[in-house]
């Protein structure tokens, strides 16, 4: 009986984690104040994921 309720919500969670993404995602412009995940798709969504860059000890 508990299932319906667990998957509302779950699907009501991930669609507002969504949406608060996608909202600092396209109107913050200063990067001081970007949100974690954010960042992480910024820098991975720019020249391709740059692991070696990450990785590689200088």
């Amino acid at each position: 009986m508990a299932l319906p309720g667990l998957a509302a919500s779950g699907i009501m969670t991930f669609i507002g984690i969504w949406n608060n993404f996608l909202l600092a995602n396209t109107l913050l412009i200063d990067e001081s104040k970007k949100t974690l995940p954010v960042v992480i798709a910024d820098f991975s969504s720019r020249d391709g994921m740059l692991q070696g860059m990450c990785w590689r000890p200088p």
